[in-house]
């Protein structure tokens, strides 16, 4: 039996990853997608803030999407006058990410038969 190469092994697991965190991975995905886009495009596609939706007022996360376009478009003043917990926010996202995933990964490879 052939081994898969490796960017195959890596590419079935990343499709592994994002299938087992499928809700994650659809709002997150279409997150980043919204962001790019408006970014780029100046299209909103953004999802509006509920709680200011709801009750007319703003809450501590209101700008956090308005910041990270701001960040994509390197303007770094404007991100932190939309909002400056995005700085704080954004980079322990990633950390917990990153976290999941070699921590899914190492998991895998725990389990998968070692090749010789």
């Amino acid at each position: 039996m052939e081994t898969p190469s490796k960017p195959k092994r890596y590419l079935k697991l990343v499709g592994k990853y994002l299938w087992a965190r499928g809700l994650f991975t659809a709002v997150g995905g279409y997150m980043i997608f919204s962001v790019l886009l408006y970014a780029a495009t100046d299209i909103d596609i953004c999802i509006p803030c509920l709680w200011t939706t709801l009750f007319g007022y703003h809450c501590p996360g209101c700008g956090l999407t308005t910041a990270s376009i701001n960040i994509v478009k390197l303007d770094f003043v404007g991100a932190w006058e939309a909002n400056p917990l995005a700085f704080l926010i954004l980079p322990a996202g990633l950390f917990f990410v990153y976290r999941d995933v070699s921590g899914f990964l190492k998991r895998e490879n725990a389990h998968s038969p070692v090749a010789a």
